[in-house]
């Protein structure tokens, strides 16, 4: 896989069907201050409290929905021909454990 240069919004698509976009200016120094052990506060896990009855199939259905909307939730950053570029897969199912939604006001874990 190759990429065009930083200035250009060329995306490259892999056999997988993943596809690679130059990084701009900000996601390129995060990638040099993160591989000097810069902050590692760019990942944010969650975890809520649900109060009441979950239904397991909606709650993955509306996972499922927002990662295929959104290709930021598919983004990963990779190295490639020495610089950092943005993979973003193609939309997958999403399983969500059914031990998550089965009592009501546990810590749901995502």
């Amino acid at each position: 896989m190759s990429i065009g240069e930083s200035g250009e919004r060329q995306q490259a698509l892999d056999s997988d069907g993943t596809r690679a976009f130059p990084c701009t200016l900000l996601q390129e120094r995060l990638w040099e201050q993160n591989s000097n052990d810069g902050p590692e506060g760019l990942n944010v896990a969650m975890r809520w409290l649900v109060n009441g009855r979950l239904s397991h199939t909606a709650a993955e259905g509306a996972l499922q929905s927002i990662a295929q909307r959104h290709e930021i939730l598919r983004t990963c950053f990779r190295e490639i021909e020495g610089r950092p570029v943005q993979i973003i897969s193609p939309a997958s199912p999403l399983t969500l454990s059914e031990s998550l939604t089965r009592k009501s006001g546990r810590l749901v874990t995502l």
